[in-house]
């Protein structure tokens, strides 16, 4: 019996008795109001700028979103997955009004935010490891990546250490992992590494100046090589400066050669045998670069929000400009002051009005989403659907998915990361291939969750004697979609369940339904 299966049996039990969480409601009305900190400040500036923007535009943001679209989205985003049947029904019935605040610290600290994040930054810092096929990279270089950056994640290293160490290759403190899959995912290659760096941690397209000088943005063909010659012939420790704080590199196929130097256009000085890895990282992560502050919140709200307030992530210039810039530099201004903290951030803006609206549209001028005037539907990647379906089913692929090891070669999450890939859809614009509704709709996986006789959920439900149907309906919806059904929804299935064929297999009939639930939008989508 997994550990599932138990639950809702037990939950089954307990609801009946009518005894649910009864300790826990009672020590949430004895406690008193969260202490103020320094995340309640920024989110009163994150508030009060989105609600500028409101009133300068004449916009009406929509309503707040109830507890059961804001219990499922807030999982999603900081561990990745959907809630199961306890963890919904426990969130709904707490009556402590802060309840939002204090889920949000309990997943913060739930091993769920390390295994998430760590694929967020994963996919962002070596987005090749999603489709490399070097099966040396593939079964070394990325499941060391992974334990790395987890555990500086999980002592909540500043987000500066974590880049310092990914670009000079080298960890400033013991580690059971390695930042190297950077590297190597890239070939060592100074335009690769080049790019990956101003891409990932500048916002910067850099790599569209390889070979001509940029045809929209300010970047020339020189300030692309003149980054690369920092990371010199790829070598990690080989490419040391002189005293002269720098290297230089030809540019191919011309006869010039050109200094390292940055994007603010200044020269790096430094004396003794410095690495030239190392100058640009320390570049990069200084306080005074705001490249670097501003473009990791900016991708923080992006993974919150759907979409940046620089759109796309990637794209800092002159003519993209931000949707609100006083906002942008008052968190690229907080998050340095708080040490490039990310769950400062994350906090902040998970506490913020604009988070907590809710996703349906319930005025025409909530249609633009660069104003935040209601959550934006966005796809959720192949992880978040593969373990939001494990977690809905009860049926895990293999003990290892509960351990970190998040890029396997083989078994069913590889399979949905080819055919869904890891990157969300554009903003508002959310996609399904023929493929990935096959793989949905008549998938060995999905088929098993959804039979009475295979899947763990569902004979868990069948296993309660004392469940009529329409208990067994609403378990479903939990399990699911978060939150209970509507009675229009209680109508329409309870026929299906009780039709005038006096032959049809009840069982069967309840595996259909949880199929439909598992195929509907509103399960593949987090809103």
């Amino acid at each position: 019996m997994t550990p599932l299966t138990m639950r809702l049996k037990s939950l089954a039990l307990l609801v009946m008795a009518g005894i649910l969480f009864a300790e826990s409601q009672v020590d949430a009305q004895q406690a008193g109001a969260p202490v103020q900190d320094a995340a309640d400040e920024l989110t009163t500036v994150i508030d009060r700028r989105i609600a500028d923007g409101w009133e300068r535009n004449k916009i009406e943001p929509a309503p707040q979103a109830d507890d059961s679209e804001f219990l499922r989205r807030t999982y999603l985003n900081v561990i990745g997955r959907i809630p199961s049947v306890y963890e919904v029904l426990e969130f709904l019935d707490e009556t402590s009004p802060h309840k939002r605040r204090e889920l949000i610290e309990r997943l913060l600290d739930s091993p769920g935010y390390l295994s998430n994040f760590t694929a967020v930054w994963r996919d962002v810092i070596v987005p090749e490891a999603a489709s490399a096929d070097n099966l040396l990279v593939q079964r070394s270089d990325v499941p060391r990546f992974e334990t790395w950056l987890r555990e500086r994640l999980d002592r909540n290293d500043g987000f500066d250490r974590i880049v310092r160490e990914v670009i000079t290759g080298t960890t400033e403190s013991r580690s059971e992992g390695s930042p190297l899959a950077f590297d190597r995912l890239k070939e060592g290659k100074a335009e690769n590494l080049a790019a990956g760096t101003a891409r990932a941690f500048l916002g910067v397209r850099l790599e569209c100046a390889q070979c001509h000088n940029h045809p929209f943005a300010k970047w020339q063909r020189e300030d692309f090589w003149k980054l690369a010659a920092f990371y010199g012939d790829g070598a990690i420790g080989n490419n040391t400066s002189t005293g002269t704080g720098g290297r230089k590199i030809m540019i191919p196929d011309t006869d010039k050669e050109v200094q390292a130097a940055f994007l603010d256009g200044s020269q790096p000085s430094a004396t003794g045998q410095v690495t030239s890895r190392a100058i640009l990282a320390n570049w990069v992560t200084a306080k005074e670069n705001r490249y670097f502050a501003r473009a990791t919140v900016n991708r923080v709200w992006a993974h919150f929000f759907g979409i940046g307030i620089v759109d796309p992530v990637d794209d800092f210039d002159e003519k993209n400009p931000a949707s609100h810039p006083e906002l942008l530099d008052d968190l690229a201004n907080a998050f340095l002051a708080h040490n490039y903290d990310l769950k400062f951030l994350v906090r902040a803006i998970t506490r913020s009005r604009p988070y907590q609206l809710a996703s349906r549209r319930s005025h025409p001028s909530q249609q633009d989403p660069h104003h935040f005037a209601r959550m934006l539907v966005k796809g959720l990647t192949s992880d978040q659907l593969f373990d939001s379906l494990i977690w809905a089913t009860g049926n895990a692929e293999n003990d290892n998915m509960r351990q970190g090891f998040f890029f396997r070669n083989n078994g069913q999450r590889e399979r949905f990361r080819e055919l869904f890939g890891q990157q969300i859809s554009p903003p508002g614009e959310v996609q399904t291939s023929i493929l990935q509704a096959l793989l949905m709709l008549n998938g060995e996986f999905v088929d098993q969750a959804s039979s009475p006789e295979r899947s763990m959920t569902l004979s868990a439900i069948i296993a309660v004697p004392f469940f009529n149907n329409e208990q067994r309906l609403e378990t479903l919806f939990l399990a699911a979609l978060a939150r209970p059904p509507r009675s229009d929804e209680v109508a329409l299935y309870l026929n299906y369940f009780e039709g005038e064929d006096p032959n049809q297999n009840w069982k069967q009939a309840l595996g259909d339904v949880y199929w439909a639930l598992l195929n509907s939008s509103e399960f593949s989508l987090n809103h």
